[in-house]
């Protein structure tokens, strides 16, 4: 017996419009999870990328005396007595992360004393994905004919300049110093890290700008008095008129680019680059805080923050190869106090990790 189709009961539009309605709303329920899921995929990558980092660093160490690479280099057989070429970390610890096709292009203008920023986009144009941040999208662009990245190392509870170019002797306003685990053109003995290797961290993150077109995560700002009170290079970052709190109250207030700011707006942009605006972050003002600058000036002093765009903090690497995620809300101790070249840091357990010899206790990280 045939059945009449004509006869078969079929949705009405009501139905069709409830369906509708639950499908659409299980996907807005199962869409955040599926995000979520994936970020936490990349933010397990870029634990892995940092772990790769610190171990490469640490093979850097065994076949060098024990000795850490420099943050930025000197280019002259003496540390301290040589004019740099902008090289650092991430061009010496290349043999250790697998690529030696692109160590030997460094030797070829390290040797020839070709600057990083003067490099052939054969080796300055290399993209590195141990050196990029999953989560960092911008970081994959090819920027100035430049390849970045989105790693960077500490240079501890004392502000840097925004670039460490010049003969480190040659004039008094550029002399370099950092607290941090690697030195800019000064290699670390491992023995200097005396706080333990498992207590201060060496590498994180800053996110990677679009060079004219997406902001520096947090803000950037220069010529501040209220963050900088008075005094040029490193000097006032001793001073008490040094105030990161204030650099911190700036969030949110806009960005500055290339307009007058080009070197404090391209963070990340040369990957081969290590002067400190390119590769180098402190552990002053908590992560994802603003960046402030002393003044347009390249190589005065300035401080600048771990970023990232994991939810709440950003991935750190320890000496020993370690990998914590730090929180934005972690203690910065006194953020109105000055910076010290000895001593227990001022600014919280955040200060501490940063420090390599601050004679701060375990029980404090």
């Amino acid at each position: 017996m045939s059945i009449n189709s004509k006869n078969r009961p079929g949705f009405t539009l009501v139905e069709l419009l409830v369906v509708i309605a639950i499908i659409g709303i299980l996907i807005g329920l199962l869409l955040p999870a599926v995000q979520a899921a994936r970020e936490a995929a990349r933010r397990m990558q870029c634990t892995n990328n940092l772990k790769q980092l610190a171990l490469a660093t640490m093979n850097y160490v065994d076949a060098n005396r024990d000795t850490l690479p420099l943050g930025q280099d000197c280019y002259g057989a003496t540390p301290g007595t040589g004019n740099t070429l902008g090289y650092g970390w991430r061009d010496f610890i290349l043999p250790n992360m697998e690529q030696a096709s692109a160590y030997q292009l460094f030797l070829t203008y390290y040797n020839a004393g070709t600057s990083a920023w003067s490099a052939g986009t054969d080796y300055k144009g290399i993209q590195i994905n141990t050196y990029q941040c999953p989560s960092d999208g911008n970081a994959r662009q090819i920027q100035d004919n430049y390849a970045c990245a989105s790693y960077h190392c500490s240079y501890g509870d004392y502000c840097v300049k925004a670039e460490s170019w010049g003969w480190v002797n040659g004039s008094a306003g550029r002399t370099d110093y950092s607290r941090g685990a690697l030195q800019p053109k000064t290699w670390t003995p491992l023995s200097a890290i005396v706080d333990g290797t498992s207590n201060t961290v060496i590498y994180s993150e800053g996110i990677v700008p679009v060079i004219n077109t997406s902001p520096l995560k947090g803000g950037v700002a220069v010529n501040r008095t209220d963050v900088f009170a008075s005094g040029t290079g490193h000097n006032t970052c001793e001073l008490s008129g040094f105030n990161p709190q204030a650099c911190i109250n700036l969030r949110g207030e806009g960005n500055a680019f290339a307009s007058g700011v080009s070197v404090a707006a391209k963070r990340g942009i040369r990957w081969d680059d290590c002067q400190p605006i390119y590769a180098a972050f402190t552990t002053i003002c908590p992560p994802n805080a603003p960046s402030c600058h002393v003044s347009n000036d390249d190589y005065t002093a300035m401080i600048v923050s771990a970023q990232s765009n994991h939810s709440g903090g950003v991935n750190c690497a320890m000496v020993d190869g370690s990998v914590r995620f730090v929180s934005d809300t972690i203690d910065c101790g006194n953020l109105t106090a000055a910076c010290k070249r000895s001593g227990k840091s001022n600014f919280g357990v955040w200060g501490a990790m940063g420090s390599r010899d601050g004679g701060e206790s375990v029980s404090n990280l």
